[in-house]
């Protein structure tokens, strides 16, 4: 179970370093999409071996990640700090910290995501889902047929301009000889 968990986290961790991108692009560097990538794919070996990662394995993965996320974190809080004032992400009503900055935007988007505006755009219930991925696979299900009908008939076409090896083209009747 706490293997789980630590994939999970590592999972968030990494999709919040990519995220930065967007939210706080002052913080962004050229490489930090490839160690979100690479943290996604830890989270994932993690998730998928997790029946066999036992106890002092797992003891290290946990510090290993800690590690791992606190540089990340002083990276992130060093570039903050070096960012000039009037080139960070102008925030209403937050100065200080990076912390203080991540607080508020998730509290922002926290807020949004139980907004109306946003509720109205997602699907009422399950079965509106159902529908349209039922939808989704039936027009590819025809998009499938469609193609191999189309290879199956130029495969035939192809098929009728060979020559026929087994017609016999001379007029001699075919002895009972063996050889």
């Amino acid at each position: 179970m706490l293997t789980y968990i630590l994939a999970i986290v590592v999972a968030l961790a990494s999709f919040a370093l990519y995220m930065a991108a967007f939210f706080l692009p002052e913080l962004y560097r050229k490489y930090d999409l490839v160690w979100s990538g690479v943290g996604v794919f830890y989270a994932y070996e993690i998730w998928h071996n997790a029946g066999q990662i036992r106890g002092p394995v797992l003891l290290g993965q946990m510090a290993g990640s800690a590690l791992i996320g606190w540089f990340a974190w002083q990276t992130l809080s060093m570039r903050w700090e070096q960012t000039p004032v009037e080139q960070r992400t102008q925030v209403p009503r937050v100065e200080g910290t990076l912390g203080d900055v991540v607080q508020y935007q998730s509290a922002r988007l926290w807020a949004y995501l139980q907004s109306e505006e946003f509720q109205s755009r997602l699907p009422q219930n399950f079965d509106e889902v159902l529908q349209q991925a039922s939808d989704v696979f039936d027009r590819l299900k025809e998009w499938i047929a469609a193609v191999l009908s189309t290879i199956k008939s130029s495969s035939e076409v192809s098929d009728s301009h060979k020559p026929n090896s087994t017609s016999s083209t001379s007029s001699k009747p075919p002895s009972d000889k063996k050889p």
